[in-house]
């Protein structure tokens, strides 16, 4: 709801979105919907609890790839955010695609 009322009135800003949240994938279908597109997408370094937090960094790293995709392919402009090989490594597939 914040990030909605700044782009009210800053409308180039954007929104980071971390794949570690189990709540993103909703968040991502909901900006796509209202055709928001300005979106980077990181892992997320802050621990919270396995209720609303993916812990495994292989759950991580594959919702990072299915955000990305989904993103990709609801017409986004990503940033996309991460020191992480493999997720560079996949990335570059996805865009190859």
């Amino acid at each position: 709801a914040l990030y909605r009322r700044v782009r009210q009135r800053f409308p180039n800003v954007g929104v980071v979105l971390q794949s570690r949240l189990r709540r993103t994938k909703h968040d991502v279908q909901l900006l796509l919907e209202e055709g928001i597109a300005h979106i980077r997408l990181c892992k997320g370094i802050y621990l919270e609890p396995r209720a609303i937090a993916y812990t495994s960094p292989e759950l991580i790293r594959k919702n990072f790839e299915a955000l990305l995709e989904h993103l990709l392919a609801g017409g986004a402009s990503v940033g996309i955010a991460t020191h992480d090989e493999q997720l560079v490594w996949a990335a570059e597939q996805l865009l190859e695609k």
